[in-house]
């Protein structure tokens, strides 16, 4: 059973969220709201019986609802994380998987409305001819798997971006690589940057360490190049991760590939905050909509730096002790010595417990 959710161009804000779903790297997590109305009776059940965490679904685009030509788009694979029903609202949370296999579409607004607008009136006829944009069975829906790089990211948003609800929209694409064991002239190599580690995502967070900066880059495209200013922002808490590059980006063009840098701070303990991406559109423009992205990034205090200041502790302890142990018998230098040396490292590490 692959369930159906449907984000629409009802609102700006619901399609909206279809630019968040695009752009969230495989394994993170976005999140969408229903009122319980607009649920379908089988997905409230398994809701309510707690079998929908897990299952795989379908994130489409619907357009021109409420209208006899309305239609959708797949857009994204997922699956449930968490649902719940709150007074009258459904908030569900997904893990963003592969992009489906849209090649069938052709890039033109007229042949994705046509062929949507089929799939949607065979979905409905499971309801009895009831449109409801969340809806645990998706009958004449084909949306195989296709992958989560570049290319299979174009081929979705490509097609979105000729539908007149996105056609002034910047379309985004993330991923979080380490930046590590490099020199600084490889960390600024173009032909060195690929090799670098991606960051996995773990129940829906990036994890970093102090010891490991990363680079969050950011890939946009627009159909057309924006008349007014536009720009990237990134922002976090500073006190958990810096951002040790320019905290914003000005487009200039139709698309680019750029870098922000992120160095996670030293902590005394695992902290948490989330990394917001952001580029505004234009509210008197329709299709110029605002793309929000946000990523969980979770600091860990690593536990080598802890363990090797104990082991140098316990080192230095048995170095003031060993006089004991060697007895009067032995040189008075030599216990001098390891006396001396064990009090120096005991103080050393003393003076450096207070940094994580």
């Amino acid at each position: 059973m692959t369930l159906l959710f449907i984000s629409s161009d009802a609102r700006p804000r619901y399609a909206e969220d279809i630019l968040t779903v695009v752009a969230t790297p495989p394994g993170g997590i976005f999140q969408f709201r229903y009122e319980t109305r607009y649920v379908a009776p089988d997905i409230q059940s398994i809701v309510g019986n707690g079998m929908i965490v897990g299952q795989d679904a379908v994130i489409a685009f619907g357009g021109k609802v409420g209208t006899v030509d309305a239609f959708i788009m797949p857009t994204r694979l997922a699956s449930v994380h968490s649902a719940e029903i709150i007074a009258e609202a459904l908030i569900i949370k997904f893990l963003a998987k592969d992009f489906p296999d849209v090649t069938s579409l052709q890039r033109d607004a007229v042949d994705i409305e046509d062929k949507g607008k089929v799939v949607l009136t065979q979905v409905m006829s499971r309801y009895g001819g009831t449109y409801w944009p969340a809806v645990a069975r998706s009958d004449g829906l084909v949306a195989n798997a296709a992958g989560s790089g570049p290319s299979e990211w174009n081929d979705v948003v490509s097609r979105l971006s000729k539908l007149s609800a996105f056609s002034g929209s910047f379309f985004i694409r993330l991923s979080l690589v380490y930046a590590t064991n490099k020199s600084f002239k490889e960390m600024f190599s173009r032909s060195k940057f690929f090799s670098m580690t991606p960051v996995e995502l773990h129940d829906g967070s990036a994890t970093l360490s102090n010891r490991n900066a990363a680079i969050l880059r950011c890939w946009f495209s627009r159909e057309t190049l924006a008349s007014d200013e536009r720009r990237i922002t990134v922002k976090c808490d500073d006190a958990i991760v810096q951002i040790s590059s320019d905290d914003s980006y000005d487009i200039t063009s139709r698309y680019d590939d750029i870098e922000f840098w992120l160095h996670p701070r030293r902590l005394p303990v695992n902290s948490r905050t989330v990394l917001s991406i952001r580029v505004p559109g234009n509210p008197q423009v329709p299709g110029d909509l605002t793309t929000r992205v946000s990523l969980p990034i979770v600091v860990s205090r690593p536990v080598a730096p802890r363990l090797t200041r104990g082991l140098t502790s316990a080192v230095g302890a048995g170095l003031i002790a060993a006089p004991a142990i060697l007895g009067v018998g032995s040189s008075l230098g030599l216990r001098l010595l390891l006396a001396a040396a064990g009090a120096l490292i005991v103080s050393l590490v003393a003076a450096l417990s207070g940094t994580p």
